[in-house]
């Protein structure tokens, strides 16, 4: 896995590729699944939700999503993303 940080949202179905990446390189990190995980899965890209709100009933200030989307994954917190990506990278390290 290569972690590159792409800090805007995705582009528009037309649009192949972003910064010379295409959908397949590029997973979306979001919080919320209404604005986020919901619209940017219909664009075809990967999906990573940080579910801050876990345990708790309701969606805070964000509505209820009228669709249900799966992420490709799932966290409570971006400190987890960031010790699996950290585990990788160094196991990617390790089998040099």
């Amino acid at each position: 896995m290569t972690v590159r940080c792409i800090r805007r949202k995705p582009g528009s179905p037309q649009r192949p590729a972003v910064h010379g990446y295409t959908r397949s390189d590029i997973m979306h990190v979001a919080q919320s699944r209404y604005h986020d995980i919901v619209a940017v899965e219909k664009l075809g890209y990967r999906t990573c939700w940080i579910e801050r709100r876990r345990e708790k009933v309701g969606y805070g200030a964000t509505p209820e999503p009228a669709e249900v989307a799966t992420p490709d994954l799932h966290f409570s917190t971006l400190a987890e993303v960031a010790h699996v990506v950290r585990a990788d990278v160094e196991g990617q390290q390790a089998g040099r």
